[in-house]
């Protein structure tokens, strides 16, 4: 617990209309970084790894958000809307791995013994 923080933890009792103030700021921040995903979901160039991983940072952003906001939704509603997101950033984690994957056997290719199989090497580079 933090001492005297209302916004935080509405079960403290800081009077009439504590709670209807942290709900209003959770919605206005959920409300935020839902905007900012799509945002960068719309400038985003599928060509390019760090303009996705931009988009998968603000879902990150949007999940923890919705993490810390829980004890001021319904139940249902957290899961109906926590659940779609952690899919979401599993395609956008695996993307990025491909990423990283593609960059590091780039770089491993120049380093492999002479006498490595050309046609293995190009099946795993792609």
């Amino acid at each position: 617990m933090v001492p005297g923080n209302r916004l935080i933890e509405p079960s403290l009792d800081g009077g009439p209309g504590t709670e209807s103030l942290a709900q209003a700021v959770a919605e206005k921040e959920l409300a935020k970084r839902a905007h900012q995903i799509l945002k960068k979901g719309k400038a985003r160039d599928e060509k390019n790894e760090e303009s996705l991983h931009k988009v998968r940072i603000s879902s990150k952003k949007l999940r923890y958000a919705l993490e810390f906001f829980k004890v001021y939704m319904k139940k249902e509603r957290n899961k109906a809307t926590l659940a779609p997101i952690e899919k979401f950033q599993d395609c956008l984690g695996s993307l990025n791995d491909a990423a990283v994957s593609q960059i590091l056997l780039n770089l491993l290719q120049g380093r492999l013994p002479k006498e490595s199989d050309p046609a293995a090497i190009g099946m795993v580079v792609g």
